[in-house]
C-alpha cells in the first residue's frame, strides 16, 4: 500500500512503496532527489543533492537566445505565431447542391436550347454575385464588349464631362473635330484633339438639342422658349433667330444639303428655309408629341416619332406621308437612317429596335435589348451595324442585315440619352443622364 510524504524541500505531497527497502524519488516540483532506507520511519527522507545531470525529471529544453546586436531590435521569428480559433468557431458551407439540383442542371444544358445559365458565387455577406452570363438572344450569342471576335466591337477611349445636368443632345462636325453637346442650361464645343472647351453657350430657360449645319459653320440650338438659334462656331455670335407659335421644338436636324431645317414642335413637323429664316411649310399627322426627327441620305425623305407610337415616312416632294408605321404599345423616342437611306431604325419605350424597310414601310428586323426602354438610335456609316443607348446605362451594338448582337456595353451609371457617331466610322460618343460624355473607339472586322 502506498505511504503518503512530504518533500522536505518544496513540502509537495509524495506517493512511496511501503515494499521496497531502499527507494529513490524525485520530487516532480522541486526536481530534487531523495532515498528513504528501513527501518527508519517512512516520513524521513534523506536529501540528495540534485544535479543537472543527475535527476530523474530533467528539466525541459529551452532554445538559445537570439542574438541581438547593439542598438538593433531583437530578431523576429520566421513565421508569425498561429492566431488561436475561438471556441465557438464552426465551418459555413457555402453551397449545398442536392442531386435533384444537378439533375436539373444537367437536363438544362442538354435540353435548355435558348435558355440562360448564370455562375454564380456567395459573398461573405450570403448574396449571391453572378460570375458570367452566356445568354442567346435571336440565336446569337451575346458577347462582352472587349471579345475581339465579333465583327462590331468598341473600346472605351475617353470621358467628357461638362458638369451642367444630364446630356440631352449629341453631335459631331462634319470635319470630326468637334462635339457639340447640350446638358441642362448649356451647350459645349468640345476640341477632340485636346479634349477641352471651345465655347460654351447658356439659356437658362433650357437647351433640348443642338445640330452642325452641313458645312460645319453654324451650330443650331433648339431652346427651351420657342425660337432656334443659329449660332456661328468661329466667333460665338448670334446669326439668325427662327420664331414660331407652336410649342418650343423638342429635336432638329437639317437636311443634307444644308437649305432645310427641320423642327419637332408639338405634334408638328416644321420644315423651315435656312436662307430666308421662314416656315415653309408644316407637316400634320402625329396625334401625340413628336420627339424625334431624321433626313435621309438624299433630303427627300423625312422621319418623325412620336409619342403616339407611330412613325410616319414623308415624302418632301408632295408633303404627304408615304407610310405611317404603327403596331407598338410604347412612345417611339429616336429615329436615324442608314447611309443608304433604304432602312430606317426606331426605338421605343418598351425596349424594342424595329429597322424598317423604306421601300415597303415593313420591318425587316426586329431587335431585342435586355432593357425596358431604348432612347437613342444611330447607323454605322457603312451601314453594317447599329448602336442602341438603354436606360439601364448600356449600349447594344447589332450586326446588320443578321440582326446579331454583337456587345452590350455597359457604358455609364444612369440612362443613356444620346449617341452621336462621326462620318469616318471611327468614334462613337454616348451621352448620359449621369452628367458624362464617353467616347469610343469602333472596330469592325471585315
Amino acid at each position: 500500500m502506498p505511504i503518503a510524504v512530504h518533500c522536505p524541500s518544496c513540502r509537495a505531497p509524495l506517493l512511496l512503496a511501503d515494499n521496497v527497502a531502499e527507494e529513490a524519488v524525485a520530487c516532480v516540483i522541486c526536481r530534487h532527489r531523495f532515498s528513504r532506507i528501513r527501518p527508519v520511519s517512512p516520513e524521513v527522507l534523506e536529501a540528495i543533492p540534485a544535479r543537472p545531470s543527475d535527476t530523474l525529471l530533467p528539466s525541459t529544453p529551452q532554445p538559445p537566445a537570439p542574438w541581438t546586436p547593439r542598438d538593433r531590435a531583437p530578431r523576429q521569428p520566421e513565421h508569425p505565431p498561429h492566431r488561436r480559433l475561438p471556441a465557438n468557431f464552426r465551418m459555413k458551407p457555402r453551397a449545398s447542391w442536392s442531386p435533384t439540383t444537378w439533375l436539373g442542371l444537367s437536363a438544362l444544358l442538354l435540353f435548355g436550347g435558348g435558355g440562360c445559365i448564370i455562375l454564380a458565387y456567395l459573398d461573405s455577406n450570403d448574396r449571391q454575385r453572378p460570375v458570367n452570363t452566356i445568354q442567346t438572344i435571336a440565336s446569337a450569342p451575346r458577347h462582352d464588349w472587349h471579345v475581339l471576335s465579333a465583327a462590331i466591337s468598341a473600346e472605351g477611349d475617353a470621358w467628357l464631362r461638362p458638369g451642367d445636368g444630364a446630356i440631352s443632345s449629341l453631335d459631331f462636325s462634319p470635319d470630326g473635330a468637334r462635339l457639340a453637346c447640350t446638358s441642362g442650361t448649356a451647350v459645349t464645343l468640345w476640341n477632340l484633339a485636346t479634349a477641352s472647351t471651345e465655347r460654351q453657350w447658356e439659356d437658362r430657360s433650357g437647351i433640348p438639342s443642338a445640330v452642325f449645319h452641313p458645312d460645319g459653320s453654324i451650330l443650331a440650338l433648339a431652346g427651351g422658349k420657342r425660337d432656334i438659334k443659329f449660332w456661328d462656331v468661329t466667333t460665338g455670335a448670334i446669326v439668325a433667330t427662327l420664331s414660331t407659335d407652336l410649342n418650343r421644338a423638342r429635336a432638329i436636324a437639317f437636311n443634307p444639303r444644308g437649305d432645310t431645317l427641320a423642327s419637332a414642335n408639338g405634334r408638328e413637323v416644321v420644315l423651315w428655309d435656312v436662307r430666308t429664316r421662314r416656315n415653309r411649310t408644316s407637316l400634320a399627322g402625329h396625334t401625340w408629341m413628336v420627339t424625334s426627327v431624321a433626313f435621309s441620305p438624299d433630303g427627300n425623305w423625312l422621319a418623325s416619332g412620336s409619342e403616339d407610337q407611330s412613325v410616319i415616312l414623308w415624302n418632301l416632294q408632295t408633303g404627304k406621308p408615304q407610310f405611317n408605321m404603327k403596331g407598338h404599345l410604347s412612345a417611339v423616342r429616336s429615329v436615324a437612317f442608314s447611309s443608304d437611306g433604304k432602312r430606317l431604325a426606331s426605338t421605343y419605350d418598351n425596349g424594342n429596335v424595329n429597322v424598317w424597310n423604306t421601300d415597303t414601310g415593313e420591318v425587316d428586323t426586329r431587335l431585342r435589348a435586355d432593357d425596358k426602354s431604348v432612347s437613342s438610335v444611330v447607323f454605322l456609316p457603312n451601314g453594317t451595324g447599329i448602336f442602341a443607348g438603354s436606360e439601364s446605362g448600356n449600349i447594344y451594338i447589332w450586326e446588320l442585315p443578321s440582326g446579331n448582337l454583337q456587345a452590350a456595353l455597359a457604358a455609364h451609371t444612369d440612362a443613356v440619352t444620346s449617341l452621336a457617331i462621326s462620318r469616318d466610322d471611327r468614334t462613337l460618343a454616348s451621352g448620359s443622364r449621369d452628367t458624362t460624355i464617353r467616347l469610343w473607339r469602333i472596330r469592325t472586322r471585315p
